[in-house]
């Protein structure tokens, strides 16, 4: 079982207090501390100024932070770390305002994967810990998306992101009788019915969100499930970080993630930052507050998807435990 702390508003003295006490106990005297965070598209993504304070306290305990993620895999603002250092600062992400160094980098170092071999982030290899500072909210292929999917997605590179959703694109392998269920479901309007189901594999995200809703189980991802495969990402990050810990806001609980620049309306009311040492139980644990305050699985709601899904396999891995002991700071 482990510990996870609820703190229902981070603006007070005992929410430093607590962090500082658990960034000592989590990262060796004087290390270098990859602050991992989505640094957002649009005006959604982790609180800025709540990353602010993290640094600050880094540094008062005499650590080296940098804020770290990766270049995206699709074309956009954030497809070069030119072009997402800019979106970064323009979110209020810069060395200025944070007060140590902000990386974006697709440079890596392969670890062998469960399917496939996987680049993680060489900057996170080199770091001697890895702060995670993920904002909780929705997301179309994984339900809902906290630690696990800022290590899995974020903190590899371009060809593993690009592998992960390409293996788990959907092809059809059983008996459709062109009920049109896939095509309903499909985020990306990649599915046409015609005699069959027409799977347009350029357009797919792969998040084989078809294969869940299919009810003749007429698909099949091309490799894996996306959750599995995103976990296979999170375990090779995780096997070259021996020093983690981890800080989930839950509140500003949009429908969809932070990659996009309009993530839609906000599905759940606030439930306020976690903090835990494990990123499965921090997950469970924001999965859970969050499906509580909303009354309803919200996550199920809008995407179709098992927003248990992904934290299961990272358990079923050794990646952490579901069990925790919820405390209020």
């Amino acid at each position: 079982m482990a510990d996870v702390v609820l703190f229902r508003s981070p603006d007070s003295r005992d929410f430093d207090a607590a962090l500082k006490e658990s960034f000592s106990k989590a990262f060796p005297p004087g290390g270098r501390v990859a602050v991992k965070l989505h640094m957002g598209e649009g005006s959604h993504h982790f609180d800025e100024v709540l990353a602010a304070r993290c640094v600050f306290l880094l540094k008062e305990l005499g650590m080296e932070p940098f804020l770290f993620d990766s270049p995206v895999m699709y074309s956009g603002n954030r497809d070069t770390a030119t072009g997402y250092l800019k979106r970064a600062a323009e979110n209020g992400f810069s060395e200025k305002t944070m007060g140590c160094p902000v990386l974006v980098s697709n440079k890596s170092e392969k670890v062998e994967g469960n399917h496939f071999p996987i680049g993680v982030c060489r900057d996170l290899v080199e770091a001697d810990g890895i702060l995670v500072l993920s904002h909780f909210k929705g997301h179309p292929c994984c339900g809902a998306a906290g630690a696990l999917k800022n290590l899995g997605m974020g903190g590899v590179d371009r060809d593993s992101k690009a592998a992960m959703h390409a293996g788990a694109k959907p092809v059809l392998t059983g008996e459709c009788d062109a009920c049109g269920l896939c095509a309903e479901g499909c985020p990306g309007s990649s599915i046409t019915i015609s005699e069959t189901a027409v799977i347009h594999q350029n357009s797919c995200w792969g998040c084989d969100r078809c294969v869940d809703v299919c009810p003749n189980n007429a698909l099949e991802p091309n490799l894996a499930d996306f959750n599995r495969l995103l976990i296979d990402g999170a375990a090779a990050v995780l096997s070259k970080a021996p020093h983690t810990f981890y800080v989930n806001d839950v509140r500003k609980i949009t429908r969809l993630c932070d990659c996009c620049s309009d993530p839609g309306n906000r599905i759940a009311p606030d439930v306020g930052v976690l903090l835990g040492t494990n990123p499965v139980a921090i997950d469970q644990a924001s999965t859970d507050l969050a499906i509580q305050a909303a009354g309803k699985d919200v996550f199920f709601e809008e995407h179709a998807r098992n927003p248990y899904a992904h934290v299961r396999e990272a358990a079923e891995r050794g990646l952490g435990s579901l069990t925790y002991l919820l405390e209020s700071g």
